[in-house]
């Protein structure tokens, strides 16, 4: 499947910009693919927001105990 590309221009650090072009990988590619990953962590945020803003509108909000409990247990 071939996607349209359009050609725009960014900056990064050097120290970035360095590290992948020591790649055998062309950089357009691997800044796509980059930016394809980064993009999907955010979409998933987004849809991950949604669903709890809704299930809060739904149930109301969270316990703050449980919470805190989940958030010691997660880190």
């Amino acid at each position: 499947m071939t996607t349209t590309k359009r050609k725009i221009s960014v900056s990064i650090d050097e120290d970035i910009a360095r590290e992948l072009e020591r790649s055998s990988e062309p950089l357009s590619m691997q800044v796509n693919q980059a930016l394809r990953s980064a993009v999907e962590v955010q979409r998933r945020q987004r849809k991950l927001g949604e669903f709890l803003d809704e299930l809060e509108a739904e149930t109301g909000p969270a316990d703050d105990t449980l919470v805190a409990r989940f958030d010691e247990l997660l880190a």
